[in-house]
């Protein structure tokens, strides 16, 4: 699960609203709060969150609520252990006693029905943070003989990576395609082996063969089997490395296995964690950059200043 899907899971609950004469006369009869009191119990509601480095920043009043019944609220909230700053609708009803974290529009395009979540347009917006411990990782990589740049262009883009991620997988033909030439990239392939022994022993495999082909030509070699599937990839590749893993000399094998659990911990030491992750530092900064869980369009990456 994305860091993003896990920070709304701590937000979302559920709710169920009801209609009945009986509730309607109560309403009527209720008396309504003040916008001051509701945006206070909002950032009551919101405040144990401060321990997980989340800071709500503003919250701020929509006059026009979609909701008949619901009063609007865009809060904006940063996050700082993931460096990006968050901005979402919460709802409260006008007597102040529901609270709705989250709200989904019905959405209709013929016979088919589907849900759409409500939210601000720039939900997510991605704040600088300190990389300078990325060039350690570089210089790491490059005196242990790992190959893991694509490209010989001006820009420089880090990927964090592994072996068995289906959306590396799924992805890989941008990163290895035209467009690293057409947009003048240099990308830098960061191994993270995130699914335990299977990634290390493919790491430990597929360094053998990029020592040997360069990293361009066995990433395709290796991300073509399987022709797009991804199932049929992990069977394939997976084969393949317990076939050979065992004609690597023990030497190698340790000796790389030792490096890629040491660049694993210290990969999470700086909160990478998940893969993809597109690391970019602006040409215009010396240490201070982005970090985006999950891929994005390059073009979009290096338009950050």
């Amino acid at each position: 699960m994305s860091r993003k899907k896990v920070f709304l899971a701590l937000l979302a609950t559920s709710f169920l609203f009801s209609c009945s004469n009986a509730q309607e006369k109560e309403k009527a009869e209720t008396k309504k709060v003040s916008v001051q009191e509701e945006e206070s119990v909002i950032k009551a509601v919101l405040k144990p969150l401060a321990v997980r480095g989340v800071e709500v920043k503003e919250v701020k009043a929509i006059k026009d609520s979609p909701v008949e019944g619901l009063r609007m609220f865009e809060v904006t909230i940063i996050d700082k252990k993931n460096n990006r700053m968050v901005r979402k609708y919460i709802w409260m009803s006008e007597d102040g006693k529901y609270l709705a974290l989250d709200l989904f529009k019905v959405r209709k395009e013929g016979k088919e029905v589907g849900i759409v979540p409500l939210k601000p347009k720039e939900s997510e917006v991605p704040l600088k943070q300190d990389l300078s411990w990325l060039k350690a990782i570089d210089e790491k990589l490059q005196k242990a003989n790992i190959p893991h740049v694509i490209g010989n262009g001006k820009t420089k883009v880090y990927i964090v990576w592994d072996v068995y991620c289906p959306f590396c997988y799924k992805h890989f033909k941008e990163v290895a395609g035209k467009k690293v030439q057409e947009l003048d990239l240099q990308i830098h392939m960061i191994p993270l082996p995130v699914h335990g022994e299977r990634s290390l022993k493919g790491f430990v495999y597929f360094t053998q063969l990029a020592r040997k082909e360069g990293i361009k030509s066995a990433m395709e070699k290796m991300f073509s089997k399987g022709n797009g599937d991804f199932m049929k990839y992990v069977r394939i590749f997976s084969k393949e490395v317990d076939k050979n893993y065992s004609k690597i000399p023990e030497k190698e094998r340790k000796e790389l296995d030792k490096f890629y659990k040491d660049l694993q911990k210290e990969l999470l030491s700086h909160n990478i964690h998940a893969t993809p992750t597109i690391i970019y530092i602006p040409p215009t900064e010396k240490e201070k950059g982005y970090v985006f869980v999950g891929f994005r369009p390059l073009e979009e990456i290096i338009k950050q200043k």
